[in-house]
This record gives C-alpha cells, structure tokens and sequence, in this order.
C-alpha cells in the first residue's frame, strides 16, 4: 500500500512524520518494527489526519502512550499516528482539562496540586489521557467514567463532537 506522504506532510504544519519509525521507540514492551508514523500537534491537525486516512482507504492505528501495547516486529503498513505531541493539562477553578496524549499521572498531579480530588486513582496509571478515555481506564476502586464530565472527541471521519455524561457510553 501506498501512503499519501506529501498530503500527511502538507497537513502538519507543526507536527511530524517520521518514517521507517521502529514502533519499539513508542510502546512499554519495546517491541515493534518499522511504520509510518504522523504525530500530529493539534486537533485540527489531528482531524485533517483521520479525514485523509478515511477519504483514502489508508489503514490508521492512533497511538497514545504505548502502553501494553503489543505490535509485530515486522511493522505495519498503514499509518500510525501518535498523540505525543498533544499535551497540556490546565486548571481552571474545580475543573481540569487535559490534552488527549498527556500521561493521565501528571493530570493526576495537577488536579492534587489544585487540591483536587476524584483523579487518585489514575496517578499510577502508565498510559494517556485519550488512552484512559477510550478504554475507561481504572484501577483502586475508581474509574475514568467517575471523572470525565466532557471530551472532545475526533471521529474516526474527521468530525469534531463534544460528549457529555451518558453520551460517552462508558464501559469495563
């Protein structure tokens, strides 16, 4: 398969593409071979990503922290796209808000620096905030469902939505 590199390349205009990327250098196993990998910098570069992958029939797999995450050492043809490079955690009165790759511990952090409560659970949680949310992560009794009240959601087709309560369908 043929990825559409130039129009990935024209799409990030602050992000990255790297090529021939080993997946090893993305995943807590170490383990995985080469892809090509667009590291978007933010939602709209993100956006415009997914619109290409699926107006183009490219394979994509969105990437957050990597971890226990499985992938074969011979790579993956289609294109990877990670979330590394959309990170930021702000506080805003009882209410925090982080970007889809920032590790879900330091989010943890900034809420107890706030004097936060309701995100204990996730400060030992090794993956990303998008990572949480989309599996619902958990762990000590507590659950991202507990927390999130709102997400900003990228669908697969580019379109932006925002999920409220109920609307996220959480599950375990």
């Amino acid at each position: 398969m043929t990825l559409p590199l130039k129009q990935i390349r024209q799409i990030l205009g602050r992000g990255l593409v790297l090529e021939d990327e080993p997946l090893s250098r993305h995943t807590s196993f170490r383990i995985g071979g080469p892809c090509t990998m667009a590291c978007p910098a933010d939602g709209e570069e993100l956006a415009a990503l997914l619109a290409l992958a699926r107006g183009t029939e490219t394979p994509f797999f969105l990437l957050g922290n990597g971890t226990n995450l499985l992938c074969a050492d011979a790579g993956w043809d289609g294109l990877v796209i990670s979330t590394r490079l959309l990170q930021g955690v702000s506080v805003d009165g009882d209410r925090v808000t982080a970007e889809a790759g920032t590790l879900l511990s330091r989010t943890a952090a900034a809420a107890m620096e706030a004097g936060l409560t309701g995100l204990e659970f996730a400060h030992g949680i090794p993956g990303s905030v998008g990572g949480a949310v989309a599996m619902n992560a958990g762990a000590y009794g507590g659950e991202i469902a507990d927390a999130a009240e709102e997400t900003a959601v990228v669908r697969p087709d580019g379109t932006t939505e925002l999920l409220r309560g109920e609307a996220h369908r959480f599950s375990y």
